[in-house]
């Protein structure tokens, strides 16, 4: 089946254009992850991460019951941080330990302890770092009193909002690629018939030359490459058509002069 030229460009052009939407396709995925990952950075860093809020942190970790204090402190900008069902925050202790936080995180609350992030808070460094494919976004910040530690605010996000957007996303991405695939098949089919079909010609023009049909003259239907090769045909079976023509010329002189000397 593939051994023909016309199915093996329609192949070629078949897997680049798949290929090339595939690449488009995870970058664009790749991208969505990036954003919101970076949004989630900045959201946190705007809201909490500026001279004000951490002032009123710091206040409220000095209050008798400091933790429930930061608790409010926090929980006042829920609309800034975008807490909601996937996206909540803990107050943790000096060692990484879980206090209180919002009621989406109590259940889950040792799930997150001693990550990355919250070791990094440990030692009086607010941490965001992370990737895309990590399963989890989180941010940590430090509340320190006297220069050590007191409390940490963890910002957890399970991500699940994000792969459920993905998800959609991979979905509309792969019908845009079947139907890429359709339109890409149709036309290598046809881009294919354009190189193919002057070939073809030219072998079936090469056939009759064999036949002995030596007046052909094949229709130039382009001026690149195969156009030039068309034309070159033609003068080939043109030039062959005149040396026959000498060679049958000079062959019937031949005869009629062994006629004359045959007849004298």
């Amino acid at each position: 089946m593939f051994r023909s030229l016309h199915m093996k460009l329609v192949l070629i052009l078949v897997l680049l254009i798949v290929s090339v939407m595939a690449v488009v396709g995870i970058f664009l995925i790749n991208s969505v992850g990036t954003f919101y990952l970076e949004d989630f950075r900045s959201q946190v860093q705007d809201t909490l991460w500026t001279g004000d809020v951490m002032a009123a942190m710091e206040n409220a970790a000095a209050a008798p019951n400091g933790a429930e204090a930061l608790k409010n402190v926090v929980a006042a900008y829920d609309t800034q941080l975008g807490l909601d069902q996937y996206r909540s925050f803990s107050i943790l202790d000096a060692q990484g330990r879980f206090l209180t936080g919002s009621a989406a995180n109590v259940v889950s609350a040792e799930q997150f302890f001693r990550r990355p992030n919250i070791i990094s808070a440990m030692a009086g460094q607010a941490s965001c770092a992370g990737s895309v494919i990590d399963s989890y976004m989180d941010y940590a910040i430090p509340v320190q009193l006297n220069g050590a530690v007191r409390f940490i605010v963890y910002i957890n996000d399970d991500k699940q909002e994000i792969s459920e957007l993905s998800a959609r996303y991979f979905a509309i991405v792969m019908q845009a690629m079947m139907f890429g695939l359709v339109v890409a098949i149709l036309l290598s089919f046809l881009l294919s018939k354009t190189i193919t079909t002057p070939l073809e010609n030219i072998t079936q023009g090469a056939k009759r030359i064999a036949d002995g049909d030596l007046g052909q003259q094949l229709p130039i239907q382009s001026s690149d490459e195969i156009g030039e090769l068309t034309s070159a045909f033609n003068y080939m079976a043109r030039a062959l058509h005149t040396t026959l023509n000498e060679v049958q010329g000079e062959r019937n002189k031949l005869e009629t002069i062994f006629l004359h000397m045959t007849g004298s």
